[in-house]
């Protein structure tokens, strides 16, 4: 948590100045800690409880990591070069902290409550919620780690000549110039085939942060290509980065985003097909299915499932993995007897966070599966929207917030906190009654989380390769689940998991064969490995990311299917400009005589939520859609945002046929003209009227003189600042919205 001037709450237990790093350091080493911390050499600083952290960047474009802990009362220093000195960097870092605080990032130690909470009940962290880093900010900090001279010899290249001599005026007018879209599709212009097909092989490997050159080449090959990527040409022409390329670390490379945003789609990543039929229950959409969420507990308290482990030892009950519980039928086998305690791999299942009766009442509102209402749920926790105490509580203002963002940026958002809980509720719908995977338990092994950090790792590259395909055209969903088997080869974390010993893992997958017998399922070979990804891609395809709204899928039997990228993924996923779904796709609004507003499902236009949700308030939701219903409170709240009754009256109309019913127009009308005819001022207790003739006229229709004080004129009055409240109400219901002014 950071101040009002953005300075971090945490500090360091130990006083320091400048005269202290001074006499720790020595006049010559202070020297060049200065200079170095002046030129801007410390990267990415942070600062916890017990110290402070940053890379420091020296000679040479050397990068060190340095740490400085305060114990005792006394600073520990530790520099990657100097090892425990105050060296030039660890100087540079106390200088940074005390000449510029607010560019430490803070590192709050876990809460204790947040240990106590399931993992998919933890907010996501607060680095996501964050404001995203602007193409030219990454390309900035990009460049900064390269020499003067050899930014010079890119922006020739490039067709750019930065004024000035410092490094900083460089790196700025370079930055700007280089996220120009011209400039990169010029530059991707002048590419050969495999210089092209290299680039798309760093983005694909690059889905779990920056990628080495092996794995690029993994990518390379899955992609077609034939040899080495040729990274030298992609790294010269400024398309391709190397953070780390002149320290002694391993070569990691990226794309920034400015030129991810104009690589051209991928139509080749599987095989078209023609356009399948559809049928099915339609999807609400994953804004409308928050806020039946939010609906329903508002209604009904929503309780979570406090169900245990019957029949398992409870010494042995706390060890089950979170969000699993063991399966009934197999809970024998928890239950050793003799004296080596040895235990058999326990089949596990799904434990969802709601209790079964509000699961299943929630599912049959509307039309959708218990899955998909736990996908919500999950989601509104991880973005703090919702909080468990132990029952769900939905917050309605940051869920407000939510609905407020532009649809892209909230998309992304909610994608965003997806993909940072991915893991242990995917891995329960691949084993939900009916499927072809089963999960076992060794409690011998503690080591449980390399399957689920699998699936998230594949859940990256699949968001990674829809937002390449070419969006609205439908693919064979088999040749996709070939192509991400192929581009798995380039995943450290996947290779980590399938060279790990079947028999050191803490969590098993069993095959359902054709004679529905259990079979072990190792992922080592080809061929488990193969069984595998064809069950979970397509349950990421029809489960979240269908859920999400940033995919069609149509599954078939034995991997067969079909699935196409919708608008949104290529915006969304790949920072491309997306082309805007019709909002008339969805259906026309219906509104009625009782100030109430269906929208049907499912629906493009999803700010109308937004709007909606402000405006009033949702009183219903069902299979058919969400029905909100107009109020003089939500119309004061959207009058206060800057829009006029007008504007929203022609936003109404123009997604409900052209017209909209007397009733509803009137009342539009009388609230905006009763809008700001009234001005009360809260601290002060004032109320101004716009004319003469409002006084007497509130005087013999409504409480006023109850709580009236004092007349100054015909348009001014004092009144109880007690009743302030109730007689806004009063106003308010009359259809006299006033104007709520704060004034001192």
């Amino acid at each position: 948590m950071k101040d009002e001037r953005g300075v971090p709450a945490v500090t360091l237990p130990v006083a320091i100045s400048e005269e202290t790093v001074h006499r720790l350091c020595g006049p010559e080493v202070f020297a060049a800690a200065d200079a170095f911390q002046r030129d801007g050499h410390v990267l990415s600083p942070k600062v916890a409880t017990d110290g402070l952290s940053a890379n420091v960047r020296g000679v040479w474009q050397r990068v060190d990591q340095v740490t400085v802990q305060a114990r005792a009362g006394r600073l520990h220093p530790d520099c990657s070069r100097d090892g425990a000195a105050f060296c030039r960097h660890v100087g540079a870092v106390l200088l940074q902290w005390l000449r510029d605080p607010a560019s430490f990032a803070e590192i709050l130690p876990p809460d204790e409550e947040d240990e106590l909470l399931p993992a998919a009940a933890r907010p996501v962290v607060a680095a996501q919620q964050a404001e995203d880093e602007t193409p030219q900010a990454e390309l900035a900090r990009l460049l900064d780690r390269d020499t003067v001279s050899h930014l010079r010899e890119i922006g020739t290249r490039r067709g750019v000549r930065p004024p000035g001599t410092r490094k900083a005026d460089v790196v700025r007018h370079l930055a700007t110039a280089l996220a120009d879209a011209a400039g990169i599709e010029a530059a991707l212009a002048a590419l050969s085939a495999g210089q092209r097909k290299a680039l798309d092989a760093i983005v694909l490997a690059s889905t779990e942060g920056p990628a080495q050159s092996a794995a690029i080449s993994e990518a390379y090959r899955a992609l077609g290509g034939r040899g080495e990527p040729p990274l030298d040409t992609l790294l010269e022409a400024a398309l391709v980065f190397s953070p780390n390329l002149n320290t002694y670390s391993i070569p990691v490379y990226t794309v920034p985003r400015a030129v991810v945003a104009c690589l051209p789609t991928l139509p080749d990543l599987a095989r078209p097909v023609a356009a399948p039929d559809r049928n099915g229950t339609p999807w609400l959409g994953i804004v409308e299915l928050l806020q039946v969420v939010a609906l329903e507990a508002r209604e009904t308290p929503l309780a979570t499932d406090v169900g245990g482990n019957d029949g398992v030892r409870p010494e042995l009950a706390s060890f089950v993995p979170a969000g699993f519980a063991v399966d009934p039928t197999d809970a024998a086998s928890a239950n050793p007897v003799g004296f080596t305690m040895r235990y058999a791999p326990m089949r596990l299942r799904a434990r969802p966070l709601l209790a079964a009766a509000p699961l299943t009442r929630l599912a049959e509102r509307i039309g959708q599966s218990r899955q998909a209402v736990e996908f919500a749920v999950r989601l509104m926790l991880a973005l703090d929207i919702a909080e468990l105490t132990p029952q769900v509580v939905v917050r309605p203002d940051r869920l407000q917030a939510l609905l407020d963002l532009e649809p892209a940026a909230r998309l992304r958002r909610l994608v965003q906190a997806w993909l940072a809980n991915t893991g242990a509720f995917e891995l329960g719908m691949l084993i939900a009654p009916g499927g072809r995977l089963r999960l076992r338990w060794n409690p011998t092994y503690g080591d449980w989380a390399p399957l689920p950090q699998a699936i998230a790792s594949v859940a990256r590259l699949v968001v990674g390769l829809l937002g390449r395909l070419p969006p609205a055209a439908w693919y064979d969903l088999s040749s996709f689940v070939e192509t991400v088997e192929r581009l798995t080869a380039a995943s450290p974390v996947l290779a980590r998991l399938r060279a790990h010993p079947p028999s050191s893992q803490a969590l098993s997958l069993g095959w359902i064969g054709n004679r529905s017998k259990e079979e072990p399922l190792a992922l080592r070979p080809p061929e488990g490995w193969s069984r595998f990804l064809s069950v979970l891609v397509p349950a990421l395809l029809s489960g979240p990311l269908t859920w999400l709204g940033l995919v069609d899928v149509v599954a078939g039997a034995d991997r067969g299917g079909a699935l196409r990228a919708r608008p949104a993924a290529a915006g969304v996923l790949a920072g491309r400009e997306a082309a805007a779904e019709s909002p008339a796709s969805g259906g026309r609004l219906v509104v009625g005589e009782d100030l109430t507003v269906l929208v049907p499902a499912p629906t493009t236009d999803v700010a109308i939520h937004g709007q909606l949700a402000r405006a009033g308030e949702l009183v219903a939701a069902s299979a058919e859609g969400l029905r909100y219903r107009l109020t003089p409170a939500g119309m004061q709240a959207l009058f206060d945002a800057g829009t006029t009754g007008p504007e929203f009256a022609r936003f109404l109309a123009e997604r409900a046929g052209g017209t909209l019913p007397p009733a509803v127009s009137a009342a539009l009308d009388r609230w905006w003209s009763g809008y700001g005819a009234i001005r009360l001022y809260d601290e002060l207790a004032l109320i101004e009227f716009r004319d003469d003739v409002l006084l007497s006229e509130l005087r013999a229709a409504t409480t006023l003189d109850s709580a009236l004080i004092h007349v100054f004129s015909p348009r001014l009055v004092a009144v109880d600042a007690g009743k302030a409240d109730e007689l806004v109400a009063e106003l308010t219901a009359r259809g006299y919205t006033p104007r709520l002014v704060e004034a001192g």
